[in-house]
């Protein structure tokens, strides 16, 4: 159970109670001294159950404000991400798409590594003999 719940249902209970207790105060007490403390009594029963009510409904009114801005937050984040992968299309940032699982690899040949011209030496040219 929640405390806000809880909360409310001691505040009705409280303001409930007062409310017994001020008609006892006002119709079956009939000493004035009892009755004094009676109608005492059932004022600050009901301050407190109005009070016990009233912070529940703060609490629960501090939830759904809690709840209302997570809400907000995680659609400005949706917004945002769309508004990121626009921009990445129309600037051309578009990443390549994923290739499908159920596909091979492309095949990958390897290739002869090149050889740089300087390093290699001709061979000394042998001088030819006239015949």
């Amino acid at each position: 159970m929640q405390i806000e719940n809880i909360l409310s249902l001691l505040g009705i209970i409280s303001v409930a109670g007062s409310y017994v207790v001020l008609l006892l105060g006002v119709g079956v007490i009939d000493s004035e001294s009892g009755k004094s403390l009676y109608l005492l009594g059932g004022v600050i029963g009901v301050l407190i159950g109005m009070g016990l009510m009233g912070f529940a409904k703060l609490i629960r009114t501090q939830a759904q404000s809690l709840k209302q801005l997570e809400d907000i937050v995680k659609l400005t984040r949706v917004q945002v991400r769309h508004l990121d992968e626009m921009r990445k299309a129309a600037v051309g940032e578009v990443a390549a798409p994923a290739t499908p699982p159920n596909n091979p690899p492309p095949l990958v040949t390897k290739v002869a590594p090149k050889v740089n011209p300087t390093a290699v030496k001709p061979a000394p040219k042998q001088p030819i003999k006239p015949a």
